[in-house]
């Protein structure tokens, strides 16, 4: 589900997507995926093809730096310094 959400989102071969990106990064976040969650979360927090939503997407990325994601580890350490 990712690499289709990576493809639709970045417009690879096909014409850029970042709403039906989103379909396929929340179908593989809520299956538990943490890249699935992480990408979600930034989607939310950039407001690309979803609302803005930073609770939203702090909450995604919480689940995914749980899970050991380093790169929504990161965000949320620059995030919760408040620099949105």
């Amino acid at each position: 589900s990712t690499t289709v959400g990576y493809v639709l989102r970045d417009g690879i071969g096909v014409t850029p997507n970042a709403e039906e990106a989103a379909g396929w990064f929340l179908d593989a976040a809520e299956k538990g995926d943490a890249v699935g969650q992480r990408e979600l979360g930034l989607l939310y927090a950039e407001g690309r093809g979803l609302q803005r939503d930073l609770d939203t997407a702090r909450q995604w990325m919480e689940k995914a730096a749980t899970q050991g994601d380093q790169e929504a580890a990161e965000w949320l350490d620059g995030h919760v310094k408040g620099v949105d």
